[in-house]
């Protein structure tokens, strides 16, 4: 049976929920890979963030959307989309770089709740 706080404030695991047909097995598999892959990616941002290339930066927050949309942390995905926007828009790199690193906090606040989900809290 699925935990009852599979919505709440910072994450919404409904999208997911349906996806894996309520299955919590599928439920947690998913979540996983999205951990693994959120962290190295994020991970790769936060370390660079200081000469990271902006076209690797779109990159990067383009293939992290759909999985952020998955998850459901809330906000995650709107940012990465101002980020992309930012970055095709030409925007100063200081801008895009803050937003990144507020990405990147917010990714870290859901990724600890969902690994605390995963562990039954």
């Amino acid at each position: 049976m699925l935990a009852m706080d599979a919505v709440n404030k910072t994450f919404d695991l409904g999208f997911l929920i349906d996806f894996a047909h309520g299955n919590e097995e599928k439920l947690h598999y998913y979540i996983g890979i999205y951990l693994k892959t959120a962290a190295r990616l994020f991970g790769e941002i936060e370390r660079s963030n200081d000469t990271i290339i902006l076209e690797d930066l779109y990159l990067k927050v383009h293939s992290l959307k759909p999985q952020t949309r998955y998850v459901g942390i809330s906000g995650l995905y709107d940012l990465l989309v101002n980020i992309e926007d930012a970055i095709k828009s030409e925007e100063e790199k200081e801008s895009v770089i803050r937003m990144a690193l507020a990405a990147i906090e917010l990714n870290k606040k859901g990724m600890a709740e969902l690994e605390n989900y995963l562990n039954g809290f």
